[in-house]
């Protein structure tokens, strides 16, 4: 008789814990606490997060400036903690977590903070003490049924390059692939099924096989090439890949700021394990207690951004993308005009999000 396992993985939320893009005060299909909602917490079911998680909403970006006294009062520290994202996470029941290259951007000692609050356990193989040591090893998770799941986490190198030097003390952070590697080897004989939980993303188009690019910022498709791990939870790229096999492994990928979580279904027995997966949109209510636990925090953020900081004489709206490059536009002017100003530079290049609000 087969084992099952089911995982329902989320990655890139970026801190968007409530239903909001914060351009408007509509509810919206997205965020934590909407998918969250949808997690069952049965002992042969696994939530696990791909990275990016302590940066990037407003929400985030305001707790990282309140002072620590200011911090502590922002939550109910005796049940949850202090930090709100790790609180989020432990109402949401997540067991193991990777880091990906944004949880770097505020330094060590605050992603520790994070992840001293965290109730998961944080795997990522490749980020090493200074005496060489594995800062997050692997782990091993029995399931309720007696499955034995080997859960491995990966970062892409491309933090040495991104982050500043200062965030990283302490620690370095090695390619991701003979990391992975070192690990599945150990794992082999010694578990049912085996999952790696890589914070990067795809260097080849799945459809065809054909290189996107030629840098090691994503390897996923190598990772399957190479590795043959049973599963490949995949992020970093925002890209939703709904689940497929590559290379005799099932990968999938989310979208990002909590629009969708992939539930991911295997089932093992003496002839294999067998692999499916279905795409989970927010889209039910966010419970009331979690929306009232983190409001002082979200009210605070929401004022924030309501604080008056200038008056345009007209509006500076987004266009098109295409449109936008063929005639410019006056926010990338005015990103450009700053940075010129700023820096005392000859030539500035700016670019505008995906979903760029507008002034």
């Amino acid at each position: 008789m087969a084992k099952t396992l089911t995982i329902r993985y989320t990655s890139d939320t970026h801190g968007y814990l409530y239903p909001t893009n914060y351009a408007d005060m509509q509810d919206r299909p997205m965020g934590l606490m909407k998918l969250a909602s949808e997690f069952p917490h049965d002992g042969n079911t696994l939530i696990i997060d791909g990275g990016d998680t302590i940066q990037g909403s407003p929400l985030t970006n305001l707790y990282q400036r309140l002072s620590p006294e200011e911090k502590a009062a922002c939550l109910s520290e005796d049940t949850y903690g202090t930090h709100p994202i790790a609180a989020m996470m432990n109402l949401a029941g997540y067991q193991f977590v990777t880091l990906g290259n944004h949880d770097f951007n505020y330094g060590m000692a605050y992603l520790d903070s994070y992840l001293d609050a965290l109730h998961a356990r944080c795997v990522c193989q490749n980020v090493r003490r200074a005496d060489g040591s594995t800062r997050f090893p692997a782990r091993v998770h029995t399931l309720e049924n007696g499955l034995r799941v080997g859960i491995v986490g990966i970062v892409t190198d491309y933090v040495n390059i991104w982050e500043r030097p200062e965030h990283l003390s302490g620690i370095t952070i090695e390619d991701p692939l003979p990391a992975a590697a070192s690990a599945l080897a150990a794992l082999k004989g010694n578990v049912d099924l085996t999952v790696c939980v890589y914070h990067g993303g795809f260097e080849r188009d799945l459809a065809s096989g054909r290189t996107l690019s030629a840098t090691r910022e994503n390897v996923a498709y190598r990772i399957c090439q190479e590795l043959g791990f049973d599963i490949l939870l995949t992020g970093h790229q925002h890209m939703s890949v709904p689940g497929q096999m590559v290379q005799g492994t099932f990968v999938v990928q989310p979208s990002d700021k909590g629009q969708e979580f992939l539930k991911v279904e295997a089932a093992v027995s003496d002839d294999g394990a067998q692999f499916s997966s279905r795409t989970i949109h927010a889209a039910g209510p966010c419970r009331p207690e979690w929306l009232a636990e983190f409001s002082s925090m979200e009210r605070g953020a929401q004022d924030w951004l309501d604080e008056v900081v200038g008056h345009l004489p007209e509006p500076m709206t987004i266009d098109t993308p295409l449109h936008m490059a063929a005639s410019g536009n006056p926010l990338a002017d005015l990103f450009n005009t700053v940075q010129l100003l700023a820096s005392g530079a000859q030539i500035s290049v700016t670019s505008l999000a995906n979903d760029a609000a507008g002034l």
